[in-house]
């Protein structure tokens, strides 16, 4: 039963949100040298040696985020880039992005929040009595704004609150993911000439994170912006209250983790957010206008200063990078040194023969005092003789 529920809610997420704990590694160059020359791939992890990005090139249907490592530099040349953005609103979210709310049922539909800790929905009109509610922006980094309620006083629809800022820098270690989705705009209804549906929320942008052993030159752009909520339908046969804008969707997250330095253009990095879409046009009165959503996180871990660093981005405390091309210690076969403090002068044995440190010989002199002794002792022993006998 836990399994077919955890199935159950996997299911009901937007697929592109993935939020998880990175493995921060500059991996096993195990795809060689990679190459990004254009066009678009739902690869999400690459080990690579050196990275050359010379196209354009897009992850749109990429399951989760984007993890390039690599054992060497990675370099981004001009007119190039690694773009994840959203690519659209309400389910085209960037890989590792949240997707915009959507207005469902009805009529009128309802408008619904974005996902990702999105942007609030805009609620939909009180029925027949006014225009609809615009989505609320959705928030990564502080602060998104409220959908406009823009109907007739006392009887428009509500609008949509602002989402809340989640997930800053300083968590990517344990769980990153992309930007979130604004929220829908509400619907509206006069009971005489129909409804009118809210605008979708625009979707957040995806997540990319670069972890590199060597330099990171980016001549070119690296890319996670949101896209913008859609506009509230209008009147097309004299309907009074048009429907709410959807909320834009946030920027998303762009993260380089280098071991040398980062070498970047100004503007290189670009997280920006959608705008609120319009509301639509009624007959008597409009529907509100979506918030727009906020920009999104920049993170650079580099143990040098990074020129054109975008502000608050730097400052992290360096996380730890496993390498398994790293070299393991290997133990000594030698036998260790042994010093003494005995002094170079003083002789030992070596080979059988008295010799000092510098190995110079002198079992000459040795053997000539021995055979000196031993000629003295020869000639006191008799007389030591002749004496104990005399007693």
């Amino acid at each position: 039963m836990k399994k077919l529920f955890t199935l159950l809610l996997l299911t009901l997420l937007p697929h592109s949100y993935v939020a998880a704990q990175v493995t921060l590694s500059y991996g096993d160059a195990s795809d060689g040298d990679c190459s990004f020359a254009g066009g678009n791939t739902t690869t999400t992890l690459f080990n690579c040696n050196n990275v050359t990005v010379t196209g354009a090139n897009t992850f749109t249907g990429a399951a989760s985020y984007i993890v390039i490592r690599a054992q060497g530099d990675v370099t981004i040349n001009a007119g190039a880039n690694l773009d994840v953005s959203a690519t659209g609103s309400g389910n085209n979210a960037g890989p590792g992005g949240g997707a915009g709310g959507l207005c469902s049922g009805g009529p009128p539909c309802i408008g619904q929040a974005g996902s990702n800790t999105g942007g609030g929905a805009g609620a939909v009109a009180e029925t027949g009595t006014g225009s609809a509610g615009g989505g609320g922006g959705a928030v990564f980094s502080p602060v998104a704004v409220l959908g406009d309620s823009n109907g007739l006083v006392g009887s428009a629809g509500s609008f949509g609150a602002e989402g809340s800022a989640y997930n800053p820098q300083t968590s990517w270690e344990t769980t990153f993911t992309g930007g979130s989705g604004g929220g829908a705009g509400g619907g509206a209804d006069d009971l005489t000439f129909g409804a009118l549906a809210g605008g979708a929320g625009g979707a957040g942008g995806g997540a990319i994170v670069i972890i590199a052993k060597g330099l990171i030159t980016i001549n070119g752009n690296i890319i996670a912006n949101g896209t913008n909520g859609d506009p509230g339908a209008s009147q097309a046969g004299g309907e009074l209250y048009g429907g709410g804008g959807g909320g834009g969707g946030s920027g998303g997250a762009i993260w380089l983790i280098t071991n040398t330095s980062v070498n970047m253009l100004v503007n290189a990095l670009s997280v920006s957010n959608g705008t609120g879409g319009s509301g639509g046009v009624g007959s008597s009165n409009n529907g509100g206008a979506g918030g727009p959503g906020t920009l999104g996180r920049i993170r650079i871990d580099s143990p040098t200063a990074t020129a054109n660093a975008p502000a608050g981005s730097t400052g992290y405390t360096f996380p730890t990078v496993s390498d398994p091309l790293a070299p393991s210690p290997t133990p000594s076969t030698t036998n260790p040194e042994l010093s003494s403090d005995i002094e170079y002068a003083c002789s030992y044995r070596l080979g059988g023969r008295l010799s000092d440190a510098a190995g110079n010989d002198f079992g000459f002199i040795y053997y000539f005092l021995m055979g000196a002794l031993l000629v003295i002792l020869g000639l006191q022993i008799p007389k030591v003789l002749r004496r104990h006998q005399s007693y």
